[in-house]
This record gives structure tokens, sequence and C-alpha cells, in this order.
């Protein structure tokens, strides 16, 4: 793939590009992009861009654009940037705030949005951690600042970190003719701790169960029990297996591993074989079920260019003989159903063993659509499309943007949620998505993209970047539709800018699951967990006799007891009764829930946010790396949600400290002068000993200040007017420090200034005792409510409300008592010893200046 904007190459890595130092004029900039993949298919977008003149309080980079680093490490320099005024003056002591805008990483402490106060020269800085999405300027951190014109956008490139995971992407649980390749290949995705995938990463092959052997795609014969190949630059790596010469049920696996990384675990393909009989007597059969196991009779059945079809019975059974003996399109279409309401099409791909009846080895599950809720689109008009019971869904359509499947631009966009472990295709890289729509009418096409929003069910971090998957029929599997971002408030995922739905049907999103269990059961029993289990009581001849066709290889995990029932297989459903649970823990301590139900080892469990964030352990046992409020929810064919609060570590903790200044006119006499108007606490929750206690967050002091400018006559420098022969030496005795007596017995060499004074040095001066105090008395605050707190006891087993007003008080108080130590003189003499260098300095400059004057200013040396 190669980028060109406005002619220049840009740097391509995947699906992103960057460039920097595109020139721009003043006013409108036309940017021409033009995208070229290694077919010759070529794209083209124009973007305007105006660039506006200076003006007004700006943001300049001084350094950190532009930077890299592996993924989740820090990037080696931070970002910096100079707040400036009209003049270019940098401008001290104002607020500069930087936020992730784009990817999951943080700056300080862990923080995606940070406050920070310009130094002197009116710089602003904060270090950099990139998030878990490799890529060219996916990371990137927007500066803004309060009254300031614009804003900064800072890019950072992420380079992938090392193998860390392996899934299984296609290719399990194939039946092929023994003694033969299988009709497709075995395929393994490589990623790193982030889920990106690897190209060039080792990947090895071995057989481990039966006479088989592997063989590179597409050489003639195998090569042995063992393969290692490299990934290739989408991360896969795939191989082909000739299955034994004997018929067998999952008799041949395969288990593939990462040589070196034995952190990222091994996959296990499994894979039967049959001996082939004569052509002319292969079939094909199967069920066809509804999200709740109930049979869909009258769906037709029917294979793309071929004669032969059938429809399926009250049973949801259909069998087609005479089929061709090669590789099939299965059609089934559900508008001819019998039951009641609207059925979709669905459409596989199957390669039979000839001569033989082919069961396809577990149910087509076809949902029921949602006749009442659906979008009107033609060319002039568009819209959202949400379901109010899945709170974080929506389907954006554009007008004008759909072509339905009888070339017409007018039509209802509907959409249906499927149970999540019916979905009627195998996702491909290791997913085993919890969401799961259908987007139709089937073959409806979406140009542009629609955008879609998914509930981040998976628990994502903020700013996660994940993929987004649709079902093409055209390909047979499922493919990625581009990127999808967590929303800050980690509720949605939701499609990238220009990415989104480009063809109706089942979609999904998320990344794929860090474990799992390969199938390897006999006819008539299914995984459960990583047990083999009956499916059904009855004996497998029984079960054949019945007609009674339980879901072999596919159980529903919400229903159990499966039973044949006058040939019907049928189970009862899991029930959730209880969940039970602390409402308070500290940031990653691990929490345990107990749950009350019916079959308790199929109950699964929810936990956003969480680690793991979901599982089906019994108890749930998980914990949380952020404070919040939580939830963790158990759940099957009904659902039961309690929520915890996490709260920080009080140990872990330190106090926050801010001051709100106003203006102020000292009191008579004095030049200048500080004064405390008051001061208060923010107070929340930390956790301490297993018990939940108030925390001093913030302590907030209110300061008046000011200087009288009547007091003295003001001198702003070596060559200011005032400055003269004839005031020199006055100005020089009054700026030069001396030793003080009474009122002062410390002794602070303090200048006299008894007519002329530094405005801006009194104005330090003043600054200085407001820094002073924060670091001599506020600090001290947060031990002091520690002690408080073992001294009174607050804590208690879950939150509650604090005694606010017993605080506040407890605040004052302390103030009082740590001031009692603050004022005793040395105060002042440490002010004074800051601003005496500026003093001494200006009069040395005032001497410096009367050596080159004439014989008038020779008293002023």
């Amino acid at each position: 793939m190669t980028v060109t904007v406005n002619g220049m190459p840009a740097s391509v890595d995947g699906s992103t590009f960057s460039i920097l130092d595109v020139p721009l004029v003043l006013g409108p900039n036309l940017l021409q992009v033009e995208a070229i993949d290694g077919a010759g298919n070529a794209r083209q977008k124009e973007i305007e861009v105006v660039r506006r003149p200076a003006a007004g309080d700006q943001l300049r980079w001084i350094s950190g654009q532009g930077q890299s680093a592996t993924i989740g490490e820090s990037l080696p320099h931070p970002l910096v940037v100079r707040l400036v005024g009209e003049s270019g003056s940098g401008l001290p002591n104002r607020t500069v705030f930087f936020e992730v805008t784009s990817g999951s990483g943080s700056l300080i402490a862990g923080k995606r949005r940070l406050a920070v106060t310009t130094d002197l020269a009116g710089n602003a800085a904060t270090p950099w951690t990139l998030g878990s999405s490799a890529g060219k300027a996916i990371h990137r951190v927007t500066v803004t600042a309060p009254g300031a014109r614009g804003r900064l956008l800072a890019v950072a490139d992420a380079e992938p970190g090392p193998p860390a995971r392996l899934f299984l992407d296609s290719g399990d649980q194939q039946t092929g003719i023994a003694g033969q390749r299988l009709p497709e290949p075995l395929v393994v995705a490589v990623t790193d701790a982030g889920f990106n995938r690897l190209s060039n990463a080792s990947v090895r092959f071995t057989v481990i169960k039966g006479g088989g052997a592997l063989a590179l795609s597409g050489d003639p014969a195998p090569s042995g029990t063992e393969l290692q190949i490299l990934s290739n630059t989408r991360g896969l790596a795939a191989v082909e297996l000739h299955v034994e010469d004997a018929e067998n049920i999952a008799g041949n696996a395969v288990r593939v591993d990462l040589p070196g990384v034995p952190e990222a675990g091994f996959v296990t393909f499994s894979a039967s074989a049959k001996f082939a009989g004569l052509p002319a007597n292969t079939a094909v059969s199967g069920l066809v079920l509804d999200n709740s196991n109930q049979p869909v009779p009258g769906v037709a059945v029917s294979v793309t260019g071929s004669r032969s079809s059938t429809t399926t019975d009250n049973a949801g059974y259909f069998r087609l003989d005479g089929v061709p003996a090669e590789p099939l399109h299965l059609h089934f279409d559900g508008s001819t159903s019998s039951r009641e309401g609207l059925w979709p099409h669905l459409e596989f791909e199957l390669t039979p063993i000839p001569g033989r009846n082919n069961d396809l080895g577990m149910p087509v599950y076809m949902v029921q659509l949602d006749e009442d809720r659906y979008l009107e689109v033609d060319e002039t008009s568009g819209g959202v499309l949400e379901l109010a019971e899945i709170p974080g869904f929506a389907l954006e359509v554009a007008p004008g943007s759909v072509t339905f499947p009888d070339g017409s631009r007018a039509g209802r966009i509907a959409v249906t949620a499927v149970h999540h472990d019916k979905v009627p295709m195998v996702p491909n890289f290791g997913q085993q998505p919890r969401f799961v729509i259908t987007i139709q009418p089937a073959g409806a096409i979406f140009d542009p993209p629609a955008k879609m929003s998914l509930p981040n069910v998976d628990g994502l971090g903020a700013g996660e970047r994940t993929e987004m998957y649709s079902f093409d029929h055209d390909l047979g599997r499922f493919v990625t539709i581009g990127p999808g971002l967590v929303s800050e408030d980690r509720t949605r995922i939701v499609s990238a800018e220009g990415f989104g739905v480009l063809k109706a049907g089942w979609h999904c999103g998320g990344d794929p699951a860090a474990d799992g269990t390969p199938h390897d059961c006999s006819s008539c029993r299914t995984c459960d967990g990583s047990v083999c289990v009956a499916a059904c009581s009855a004996g497998a001849g029984l079960q054949e006799s019945l007609g009674c066709r339980c879901p072999e290889g596919a159980e529903d995990r919400c229903r159990f007891n499966y039973r044949c029932v006058n040939g019907v297989c049928v189970s009862d459903e899991v029930k959730i009764m209880d969940l039970d649970g602390p409402c308070a823990a500290e940031v990653g301590d691990p929490v345990s829930f107990t749950v009350m139900s019916n079959h308790p080892p199929k109950t699964r469990w929810i936990a956003l946010g969480g680690s793991p964030p979901a599982g089906t352990s019994l108890p749930i046992q998980t914990s949380w790396s952020e404070p919040g409020e939580k939830s963790v929810t158990a759940f099957c064919t009904n659902s039961m949600t309690q929520t915890i609060e996490i709260f920080e570590s009080c140990g872990n903790l330190q106090t926050d400290y801010d001051v709100e200044e106003f203006n102020r006119n000292p009191t008579g006499g004095a030049m200048g002068e500080v004064f405390r108007a008051g001061i208060r606490g923010e107070f929340g929750g930390c956790f301490s000993g297993g018990k939940w206690c108030p925390h001093l967050e913030k302590a907030i002091e209110r300061v008046g200040w000011g200087i009288d400018p009547s007091a003295f006559t003001p001198v702003t420098g070596a060559y200011d007017p005032v400055v003269t022969a004839a005031t020199c030496e006055q100005i020089i005795e009054d700026l030069t420090p001396v030793q003080w007596n009474d009122p002062y017995p410390q002794g602070a060499p303090a200048p006299p200034a008894t007519q002329y004074d530094v405005p801006d040095l009194i104005v330090r001066h003043e600054r200085f005792h407001m820094s002073d105090y924060r670091g001599k008395v506020l600090f001290e605050l947060g031990p002091e409510f520690t002690k408080y707190l073992q001294r009174i006891g607050v804590c208690s087993n879950c939150p509650a409300n604090w005694p606010k007003a017993q605080l506040d008080s407890w605040l004052k108080e302390v103030i009082v008592t740590l001031e009692q130590d603050y004022y005793n003189g040395e105060h002042e003499k440490r002010a004074f010893e800051d601003g005496n260098p500026e003093y001494l300095s200006l009069v040395n400059a005032i001497r410096a200046r009367a050596r080159l004057e004439d014989n008038t200013w020779d008293a002023c040396e």
C-alpha cells in the first residue's frame, strides 16, 4: 500500500499512515490524498485545511512531537509546549490541558487528561505512555489552553511488541477424506500483548495425534509431522494437513506453539476422517433451530448451481441427497418458514465427503428478525437506528448510501441481536464475541460505510483500538471492516472515521479471547469447559432411531440436562437466583462473588474493566486496577448484577493542594501583604486494612494579596528616569539589604526602603510567601489527616456518608495549629533571602551606570 499527500509520500504501516511538515499557505489549502493497494486499486480523497494568521495567546511546540516507542511504553522525551502572548513572550502561571484523544495511552499517573501550570518561561510538559495499538500516528494528544487560540496535536508512532499471543484463526473441526488433504488449511494468528498482528514470527506446527502429516500451502506432498514457518504480513501462519488413512472421529490433532515464547501458550486443531464412497450417493443433512433451540420448519435449503433442494421438517431437520461431490454453497431461505415472523437468508460453504451423508456437525441457528424496528432510507434520507434494550448500540446510515439487493436505493434497514453462542458462522482470529447483531436485508451494500457503535461488553480500556468484523458471504468467513475505538466513558466501541458496515449481515467487534478449549469430543457428546459430556441422555443408537438430533459440538451453554423426548432433544434452562459479594474493595485486590443457580457450573459472568473481565469459575473472582463504581453480572438465560465501589489504597494516596488567588489591597502602612481568606477540603474515599475510609483529596486555600504603589517611589531598573545623580545615593541606600533589629529579632537582612522600592521584587516577595506557606503548612495536611482518622475511627465495611461537618472542622483546627509554628519570623527571613540577590544586582547596576557618567555621579559609585 502506498499513500501520497499532495504528491508527497506518506509513511504507511498496515491500515494507518502519517506525514509531517506538509506546507500550508495562509488561507484555504486543498490536501489531495491518494492510496494505491498492491493490486493497483486507487482511492482519492480531498480535504480542505484553512491556515489562519497567528493572533492573541498561542501554544507553540518546544519538543516531543513525532516520536515513536513500543506499545505500552513511554516516549523517550516528554511533550513540551510554550504558551506565549502576542509579543512572543512566555506566559507563566497559566493552565495548559493535555488530553489523550486517540489510543489507550496515558499521561502522568495514568491520567488521560492533565492540567499543567506553565513555568516562568511559559512552558508546560508531560510524559506520554503509549497504549496497546501499533500503527502510524494513531496515538494522539491534544493540547489546549484557556484563552489561547487553536490547539496543538501531538502524534506518535507505536511499534508492535514481541510475540506474546497465539490464536486459532480457522481450519479447526474439519472432516476430510481419509488419507487425503483437508479441504481448508490450518491457520493461526500471532500477535503481541496488544493484539497487534505480527509478521515474521516463528510458528511451529506439530502432529500430536493420528498418523497425519503436514505440508506447506501449495506443496503437492506432505513434509512430515513438524513444520516451522514464519507468519505473513497479516500475522497469519498456515499449513495443510493430510489426515491418516483410517476412519475416525477427531482422530487427528495438531498442536501449534511459538518456539521460545512459552507464555503464548498453544492452540490445538482436531480433524476427523471418513472414507469416500460413490459420488452419486453424496448427501448433506443438518438441523435449523432458532435462538431458543426450537425448530424452524419450512426453511428452503438448496445448493447453488444444483437442482438439489428441500425444506426442513417439523423438527427442523433436512437432508439433501444427490448433491455434487465438490465444494458446495448452501443456501437457507428463512422466508419460506411455516413459523410466524420474519426469518433471514443464510449461506454456508461446505466441502463434502463423496458418497457419504455429510452432517453439518452443529445446528444452523436462524434468528427471528425484529419486524417492528427498522429505518426507512432512500436517496435523500438516512438516520440512526438504536435498540432500547441494548444501550450503546447504534447504526448511522447516510442518505443515499444503501443499495438494496434488487438494485433500488430505497427500503428498510433492520437490526436484530443474535444470541452470542449461536452465531451462524464461526468467527475467525480467536473471536468469541459476546455481542453479535445481524443487519438485514441480506445483500444490502453501504457506500459510504454505515457508522456502527457496539456496547463495550468486553470491558476494553478508554481509547483502546480494536477490530470490527463482518461475515462476508463472498469469502465465506468473518473479515475485518476496520478499527473501532472505545469511548472515553468505556461504554461503547465506535467505528473509526471512514470505516463501518459495508455489507448487511452478521457483525461483531472486540479483541480475540485470551484462552479457550478446542472441541475434541465424539459423536453425541459436547464440550463443557475442558470436559466432554453427553449431549443427550439416550444412547447414540436410540437417538438415531428416534430422529433425535442433539446439537453435537455446540450445546447451548445456558441449557443442561439434555435428553430425547418423543424424538426431540429437550433440556432445562440455567437460572441465576442470587449474586452476592462485597460492596467495596481496594484497587488490585482480588474480590470474590458467589452465585446461586440451578446449575452453577454453567454460570457465566462479566466484570467490566476487571481482570479477568469474564469467566465461568465459581466463586467468581476478579480485581480492578482503576477506582470507581464497577459491576459484576452473572448470566445465562437470565442475569443478575451487583455493583462494587473500588477505592485507591489510603497508603498510596497523596493530597492535592490548590490556591485560589484574588486581588486585595494591603493594610495601612504595608507595601505588600498576603492574606488568607479561608481554606476548605474536598473529601473522597480510600481503602485501608479492609475497610473504607474518608480521604482528604484536595485542600483549597483562598488567598488575597497585593501591593500598595503609593507607599514608595518605584524603581524598575538602573536606567529608570527616577535614577539620577541627585537620587541615586538614596536609592542605593534604600535597596541595599541591612541587618534589621526590632521588630525583626531574627536579624533578617532586608532593604530599608524608606523612599524607594522595586514593585516586581515586592510581588516576588509576596508570592514567595504563598509558595513557602504551601510547602511548610499545606503539605502536612495528608499525614495529619491519617493520624486523625486513626484517632476517631470512622472507617467502615461499606461506603457511607462520612461526617463532613466534623472533617471540615478538623481541617480548620489543624491549620491554626500548623500556622502557629509557621509564623515565627523565619518566614520573613526566608522571603528576603530569596529576593535580596535581585536587590543587590540592581544596586550594582546603578553603581556601574554611575561609573559611566560624569563626575556629578561620584557619590553614587
